[in-house]
């Protein structure tokens, strides 16, 4: 009868069948490997499903805000919470950096990217290196990281917005008109 070998020596012991030891190594060695690929950390690849919200956050509790793309710029902040946004603007089609205080249509903008709803995923996927996409980044008044994502900001009213969750592009219940006014000056966020 063969023996079982630790450690690339015989132990002494032996088998009950030699060809059986090899094969229930091979299936413990498969079962291993399935396991530890099951319960890597990899990202998930689930997409958001319809109806949820990406996330939400009081827009009352928002300090920051920076609008990017590759023809315009948008900041603003506040010191305190209550206190209206001070609102920078520039833009690539030579416009001058213009700073204002903002107003009604800023609020209009805060409430709508406060809190982003997956509607569906989109019909077709835009071409995610045009210049209508833009980053946005919230930031609140507790201690977490700045809510980030990209969006493609409508070229005309009545157009949706789409938000890009990893390779993926989602139709999401984000006020264009609000949006399109970040490609302004500063005038559209005061009224």
């Amino acid at each position: 009868m063969p023996r079982l070998c630790i450690n690339g020596r015989p132990s002494g012991l032996k088998s009950k069948s030699g060809n059986h030891s090899m094969a229930t190594r091979f299936w413990f060695l498969l079962v291993v490997v399935a396991f530890l690929n099951a319960c890597s950390s990899r990202p998930s690849h689930t997409s958001p499903e319809p109806g949820t919200e990406l996330f939400a956050i009081l827009p009352e509790n928002i300090t920051e805000v920076r609008i990017s793309s590759s023809d315009y710029k948008v900041y603003a902040f506040r010191w305190q919470l209550g206190q209206p946004f001070e609102v920078v603007t520039s833009s690539r089609k030579g416009r001058n950096t213009e700073h204002c205080t903002g107003g009604a249509a800023f609020d209009d903008l805060l409430k709508s990217l406060s809190t982003v709803k997956i509607l569906r995923a989109a019909d077709k996927p835009f071409d995610a290196g045009s210049n209508d996409w833009a980053d946005v980044d919230l930031r609140d008044a507790t201690v977490l990281e700045p809510i980030s994502m990209r969006v493609r900001v409508p070229r005309s009213a009545g157009e949706t917005v789409v938000v890009q969750v990893e390779n993926r592009q989602f139709v999401a219940d984000i006020d264009g008109s609000a949006l399109m006014k970040a490609k302004f000056d500063c005038q559209a966020f005061r009224k």
